[in-house]
C-alpha cells in the first residue's frame, strides 16, 4: 500500500503527484504542469481573441463609414 502522507493532489484537476511530471504547492492550494499549462494556453486564446477583436473594429469602423456616407447616413 502506497503512503498516502506522502501523496499530493492537484486542487484543479485532483491528480496526484504520481501522475503528474510536476506538482507545485501553495499556502493552500497544490498544481500540476498540466492545469499550469492549459490554464496558459487558455490566457493565450484570450489575449488572441482581444487582439483579433480590436483589429476587426479597426478595419470595420472605416468601412462602416464609407457605408453609411453612401447611404445617405450622418455618422
Amino acid at each position: 500500500m502506497a503512503d498516502d502522507s506522502k501523496m499530493l493532489h492537484c486542487d484543479f484537476c485532483g491528480k496526484s503527484n504520481h501522475d503528474v511530471r510536476m506538482l507545485v504547492g501553495g499556502l493552500k492550494a497544490n498544481i500540476c504542469n498540466e492545469c499550469v499549462g492549459l490554464a496558459w494556453q487558455l490566457s493565450k486564446e484570450s489575449e488572441i481573441r482581444e487582439s483579433v477583436g480590436r483589429m476587426v473594429k479597426r478595419v470595420m469602423f472605416p468601412v462602416l463609414a464609407i457605408r453609411d456616407f453612401f447611404a445617405g447616413k450622418p455618422s
